[in-house]
């Protein structure tokens, strides 16, 4: 009788997307939803590096799963130019992802149109708090 086992490891960084506006303003806070295509670790680097090269770290909430979620406010932030979002999580095997990047437009302008098609991926709860957030934007113009 032969003994013998399968041992099958797990050894692939699971893949990152960042959802994000393409643009906003100074005043306004920005949600931002990273999540991965499999269960996650707690273990996060998500920064910003605006376009001075002024880098801000910061820690976002987890949801036990594959979602991690932040607010930025914008206040902080030169009043026009870039702010690049970036991030790398890993996996509960402890695999992490590659860097991911997502670059906003920070500008003064008087009119903004906002587009939710890169939320669309999201679960219903996470595209109904952006339309509540996007609705309360709306009415403050």
């Amino acid at each position: 009788m032969n003994n013998h086992f399968l041992l099958d490891l797990d050894t692939t960084a699971p893949n990152v997307e960042i959802y994000a506006p393409y643009f906003t303003t100074p005043t306004a806070t920005v949600y931002i939803f990273i999540e991965a295509d499999e269960p996650l670790d707690n273990w996060q680097e998500i920064y910003t590096i605006d376009s001075e090269g002024t880098r801000r770290d910061y820690i976002f909430s987890f949801d036990g799963n594959a979602q991690f979620t932040g607010a930025i406010s914008m206040i902080d932030y030169h009043p026009e130019g870039n702010v690049a979002i970036y991030a790398r999580v890993r996996d509960t095997v402890h695999n992490t992802s590659h860097l991911v990047e997502k670059t906003m437009l920070v500008t003064l302008g008087d009119k903004i149109y906002m587009t939710i098609r890169d939320f669309l991926p999201l679960d219903t709860s996470v595209r109904d708090l952006l339309a509540s957030n996007i609705s309360a934007l709306v009415r403050r113009v």
